[in-house]
């Protein structure tokens, strides 16, 4: 504890008063609570996450909770209140990555169940605007069809699990400000 600090003023009539105020902790204000740098890829998300633990968030973006998900490269920043009342404000950019862009098909999978290449499905590196992925048998048939990124075939027909063997794909899709691509090949399930 500090002693105590008295103060002496004059008002413009050259009236004078004091008062003495006494300092009894000199509490800290929160600091380095978020990192400098975050990364993220054009078609990507990423989430900034406060560092420890406080009573109050906003983030410049509204948000009021301790981490946020973004989806492009900026500066944002975040003020955060400790349980002292005391509050500061951080800010962190997030810098956009070269990162692997189109989209890529396997040529084959297996799906067995153990969590590892149990679809086939393509893989989407790029923003889309529309997609369609399907899957046909050998003579032609169609036996699975998606327009949701990400969904894939689990190589079961009507239930079933399909024999190992080939199939054919095809995919069509437009990317955000793109032309329509249609592509198709063959695959091959392994069981």
């Amino acid at each position: 504890m500090q002693a105590p600090t008295r103060s002496r003023v004059k008002n413009q009539q050259n009236c004078a008063a004091s008062d003495t105020i006494t300092i009894t902790a000199i509490l800290d204000l929160p600091i380095n609570f978020l990192s400098d740098t975050a990364y993220i890829c054009r078609y990507q998300t990423t989430t900034l996450r406060a560092i420890g633990n406080n009573a109050a968030y906003l983030w410049n973006n509204g948000a009021t909770t301790p981490a946020i998900t973004v989806y492009q490269a900026g500066f944002y920043s975040l003020t955060v209140s400790n349980t002292d009342g005391c509050g500061a404000t951080d800010t962190i950019r997030v810098q956009e990555l070269t990162c692997i862009e189109g989209i890529f098909i396997p040529s084959a999978f297996t799906p067995n169940r153990d969590g590892l290449n149990d679809t086939f499905k393509p893989i989407v590196y790029d923003d889309i605007e529309s997609y369609e992925f399907m899957i046909f048998s050998r003579w032609g048939e169609l036996i699975f069809s998606s327009k949701t990124p990400g969904v894939g075939w689990d190589g079961t027909v009507k239930g079933k699990p399909m024999p190992a063997g080939n199939f054919v794909w095809k995919l069509v899709y437009i990317e955000v400000g793109g032309e329509e691509v249609r592509k198709g090949g063959n695959g091959v399930l392994v069981r």
